[in-house]
């Protein structure tokens, strides 16, 4: 893969696992909250695992997403290299 495809999935692997850090501090509210949308929703397993992950990502993105130009920074320290240009 090229550069850029390396330094996207770079940065999916960081969103992720800083997100991952997040949440494993605040399991115990994170833990409650999906519950209370289990018992006040009648939530299926299936639908209350939906909503923990969709809950995870959006929550996730409105945390991290002041810190975008941070996460671009370190994905380009940790993965150097030129772009490339595409010419048509």
């Amino acid at each position: 893969a090229n550069i850029a495809a390396k330094r996207v999935a770079g940065a999916h692997v960081a969103f992720n696992v800083i997100g991952t850090i997040i949440y494993l501090v605040f399991l115990v509210p994170f833990t409650s909250l999906i519950q209370w949308f289990e018992t006040t929703l009648h939530l299926s397993p299936e639908m209350t695992i939906a909503f923990a992950h969709g809950t995870f990502n959006i929550t996730n993105t409105i945390i991290q997403f002041p810190f975008i130009g941070a996460l671009a920074y370190f994905v380009t320290k940790l993965i150097p290299g030129e772009d490339e240009v595409v010419k048509y």
